[in-house]
């Protein structure tokens, strides 16, 4: 059960990066989240988010490492700015980053583990 929703919740991720999230249900995804955590799944979240994420910003590094030097910056900043609308608005609008910290890091990681 854990597994599928986790699962699920990866998928969202995925789709909210392919510019795709228009199907998504935020209100599931949330719950979904909570009930991770709240049946001391916590650490799969958290841990699946943060891998998550990371692969998905190494995609972005390659990417932007065959830019070439002369348009770099422009690339960067177009780069980081979809970043934002895409994932800092999406993925807490369904709180599932938001709630992590709450719920979960703060309770379960030493504080200098979070980043």
């Amino acid at each position: 059960m854990a597994t599928q929703t986790w699962e699920a919740l990866a998928s969202a991720i995925d789709e909210i990066y392919n510019r795709n999230a228009s199907q998504l249900s935020f209100e599931e995804l949330y719950r979904n989240a909570y009930n991770l955590v709240l049946h001391k799944y916590g650490s799969l979240l958290y841990d699946g988010v943060s891998e998550k994420l990371s692969s998905h910003l190494l995609e972005t590094v390659g990417r932007l490492a065959e830019v070439p030097d002369s348009s770099l910056l422009e690339e960067m900043a177009s780069t980081w700015s979809e970043h934002q609308v895409r994932i800092v608005g999406r993925l807490c609008s369904c709180h599932v980053a938001v709630s992590l910290p709450r719920y979960y890091s703060f309770l379960n990681r030493p504080l200098y583990r979070l980043q």
